[in-house]
């Protein structure tokens, strides 16, 4: 792991083998380069182009310290990196103006694509700090800008990847504010989330199906990371499933959700094979797919015959004025002036009806038996995805990774669920 403080490494290593990889040796670098453009910048026979590529070099390396900052995940870090991010994105967008100044319109785009680049990179810092109001701000502001920057220098497969990305990110920033918020009632961030997460993932199809001259050339020794090589596109297609995953379950599409993982396990596959963390992680999701489906189950199974508590599943019924929404089924959100409010599963619209034109959805016994064996089978396939993934954590991790400790108390959390103590009592014990 990379941090801003290896003193001993350093002195272990000479400068050329350890460049690039520490910010002690990245610091002295960019002080080094800032006396640089000064001693240019008073030149008065420096010409453009040297100056833009000495503004370059020194937005890299402010943007690479404030990567390897941020991948310490030491709170005492993020302020600097914040820091180094943001003289990155200024020495971008000084490029941008020399660029419009000279009519270099390409390398007006090209200054503008990295300035946002940058920009996803201090949102995504702000998201491990927990500042998710100023991460949200920084997918906006990158959204729009990546839009405008679309518009007037075209749509580059390069761009519809960043596109992608910052539609996902800011889709995931949508999730994390639901779940810190404690998955309440209220879902309209998980809806903002799967319009994101779908507009991102209909980008992602569309850069798979461009199989042109181009994308046989791409192969993963020569360009892994160009967005038309097809283990990239795989990958990258697979990490937008997984994150619309995680909003179809906020919102209680379970259906939709294992489909989802379902094609994700199947490209992660493709790229790295059965043996991967990356399919054991889809068996993970599955595994908690299956869990908090039975729970949606339980839940059910078990409210009361009052209509009026919030979460309550209700049907609506005897409208006269909108006929449309009878036989729809839905959740109260709260009472308001004698009416209630209702989130309707269909669409996830909300509805304003009165007391009489609702009424609970209290199971009858043989469809609690239903429910009931519903739950069983859901229990055993969370067990054996569990399984599956515990088995490919020992195998790629090994038996004492802390993953692999996890993976084997959430398995017997799952046991003793379904009452086999004797089962769960080693897993739990590892």
């Amino acid at each position: 792991m990379f941090s801003h403080h290896c003193d001993k490494e350093c002195q272990k290593k000479d400068r050329k083998t350890h460049q690039g990889r520490c910010t002690h040796w990245l610091l002295k670098d960019i002080a080094k380069k800032k006396h640089e453009l000064q001693m240019l910048e008073a030149d008065s026979n420096c010409s453009a182009r040297d100056m833009a590529a000495k503004q370059e070099g020194l937005a890299d390396h402010h943007k690479l310290v404030g990567k390897l900052l941020r991948c310490t995940m030491l709170l005492s870090n993020y302020l600097l990196a914040e820091e180094n991010f943001r003289q990155s994105m200024k020495l971008h967008r000084k490029l941008v103006a020399r660029a419009k100044r000279r009519g270099l319109l390409a390398d007006e785009g090209i200054f503008v694509d990295n300035s946002i680049g940058t920009l996803m990179d201090l949102g995504q810092l702000f998201s491990q700090w927990y500042k998710l109001d100023q991460a949200m701000q920084a997918c906006e502001d990158a959204l729009e800008a990546m839009r405008d920057n679309m518009s007037v220098h075209g749509i580059a497969p390069l761009r519809q990847e960043t596109l992608a990305e910052i539609l996902t990110a800011k889709g995931e920033t949508h999730n994390e504010q639901y779940e810190r918020q404690g998955r309440g009632t209220d879902k309209s961030k998980c809806m903002d989330a799967q319009t994101l997460g779908e507009e991102a993932l209909a980008i992602q199809r569309a850069l798979r199906a461009q199989e042109d001259g181009l994308a046989l050339d791409l192969t993963a020794r020569s360009q892994p990371d160009h967005p038309l090589n097809p283990a990239h596109r795989q990958a990258r297609t697979a990490e937008v499933l997984l994150e619309v995953s995680r909003t179809y379950m906020h919102l209680e599409k379970f259906d939709r959700a294992r489909s989802t993982v379902q094609e994700a396990l199947d490209l992660s596959i493709l790229c790295f094979g059965k043996e991967s963390e990356k399919a054991a992680g889809c068996h993970s999701l599955v595994a908690n797919i299956c869990n908090r489906r039975a729970i949606a189950i339980r839940k059910g199974m078990g409210q009361s015959s009052s209509c009026y508590s919030p979460g309550t599943r209700v049907l609506v019924e005897g409208l006269q004025s909108q006929p449309q929404y009878n036989g729809l089924t839905g959740v109260v959100l709260r009472l308001e002036d004698s009416r209630l409010c209702v989130r309707l599963d269909q669409d996830n619209m909300d509805l304003r009806v009165k007391l009489q034109n609702v009424s609970p959805l209290v199971a009858t016994a043989d469809e609690r038996k239903k429910l009931l064996a519903q739950v069983q089978s859901l229990a055993l396939e969370q067990i054996e995805s569990s399984k599956e993934f515990l088995r490919l954590q020992v195998k790629v991790k090994g038996v004492k990774h802390v993953n692999t400790a996890l993976a084997h108390y959430g398995l017997g959390l799952t046991l003793l669920d379904i009452y086999k103590p004797g089962q769960s009592q080693g897993r739990q014990a590892f």
